[in-house]
């Protein structure tokens, strides 16, 4: 087992590889919205929605911090733990209140889990001086990660078929036996991470600075609008857009975790194709990409063509991230990498919440293709005038 998971005999090393596969058993990613729509409005789903995200944003620094002065492993369990005791609360739902609950506290266990995870397993990769194996250790994680997304998300609709609140009694399981199996680790004896208030705002000033610095500035735009779009098109809207084509609670999972596929496949050859095309025309052909695509999105609407709307969808979000990535790695200093990121992905998160406070009734059936044309609108502009750069530099 070893040569396929490096370091798989360390306990903590092989408890890191389990709870890769259980914390990604995505039963309910497919149909969640399904349930809640069955007892509360669209605008409540928004505004659970955006509530649990703002509340989640600002535990990571908190939950970081708890992370640092009670242990990893402490964090874990409790992370873990909060997750499961989310999916009960919402399992038993049948009012706003009991769902705004069931999803904070969903938010409040992503937070204690964020981070805390990847340095579990580096600190414990450091206990033993094989801390350069972190990388092989992390792809092997990914895989065990999509792979376990991929059959989860599938039998998800299974259980969704049978009983709506199914999939989340799934996960009340696979998030129970996570936390359990961190009680058998140990806490790591060496500690990389500590985090204060002040650490994480100098850290976002200079993330905000380095992110419109000169080598960014010609692509921080089209790099941002990407990072926006894709999120836009996550939770709510994801499923919005399968009632717009037709699909309930079952029959998305299954369109879900087959649109995977392909989606794993050319995610794997990014290297290959930026390569080929270069960081700025593949930016380009994603943007541009994204907006035909909404396009045929907001003018078709059955099942048919909802197919090759979320396999090319899956397809060029999973690149969309890959190339946010790359961007920075090609001309941002590594000691501002990471920070760049969270800065990114911290904008990206800014007009969903907007999305889900103010404006969650054009997610409805009737309303869905004119977010669709709005989204192209934005991807159009951003697409163009990263082309209009793209030509720029060649002159």
């Amino acid at each position: 087992m070893s040569t396929f998971l490096p370091h798989w005999n360390n306990k903590n090393i092989r408890i890191f590889y389990l709870n890769t596969i259980l914390t990604n058993a995505w039963f309910v990613l497919p149909n969640w919205m399904f349930l809640y729509a069955l007892y509360i409005s669209r605008q409540q789903i928004g505004m659970v929605e955006a509530i649990g995200i703002i509340l989640g944003v600002l535990l990571e620094v908190p939950t970081g911090m708890i992370s640092d002065v009670f242990g990893k492993k402490r964090t874990l369990i409790a992370g873990n733990a909060i997750i499961a005791l989310s999916a009960l609360v919402v399992a038993l739902a049948h009012s706003y209140p009991a769902f705004l609950i069931g999803n904070c506290l969903v938010f409040v266990g992503f937070a204690f889990n964020s981070g805390s995870f990847e340095a579990f397993a580096y600190d414990s990769l450091v206990d033993m001086g094989k801390q350069d194996d972190y990388a092989k250790v992390t792809a092997k994680s990914t895989a065990l990660a999509l792979a376990a997304s991929c059959v989860t998300i599938f039998v998800g609709g299974l259980l969704f078929a049978l009983n709506p609140t199914y999939p989340f009694y799934a996960w009340i399981i696979t998030s129970l036996i996570a936390s359990v199996l961190f009680f058998f680790a140990h806490e790591p004896h060496v500690d990389t991470l500590h985090i204060t208030f002040a650490d994480k705002a100098k850290k976002l000033k200079d993330g905000v600075f380095t992110i419109f610095s000169n080598k960014f500035t010609n692509i921080i735009f089209p790099i941002i609008a990407l990072a926006i779009i894709a999120k836009l098109n996550q939770g709510v809207v994801r499923q919005s857009m399968a009632m717009h084509f037709g699909f309930n609670g079952e029959t998305f999972a299954y369109i879900l975790a087959l649109s995977m596929i392909p989606a794993l496949f050319i995610a794997g050859k990014f290297d290959v194709i930026r390569k080929k095309v270069g960081t700025t025309a593949l930016l380009t052909g994603l943007l541009i990409t994204f907006s035909l695509l909404f396009v045929y999105g907001a003018l078709t609407s059955t099942q048919m063509f909802g197919l090759p709307y979320f396999i090319i969808y899956m397809a060029i979000e999973r690149l969309a991230g890959q190339i946010n990535t790359v961007a920075a790695n090609e001309r941002i200093e590594s000691h501002h990498r990471a920070t760049a990121l969270s800065v990114i992905a911290l904008i990206a998160f800014i007009p969903y919440v907007v999305l889900m406070f103010s404006f969650s009734d054009y997610t409805a059936m009737d309303k869905i293709h004119l977010l669709m044309f709005f989204f192209a609108g934005i991807a159009t502009l951003a697409g163009t005038y990263s082309f209009y750069t793209l030509i720029w530099n060649k002159k």
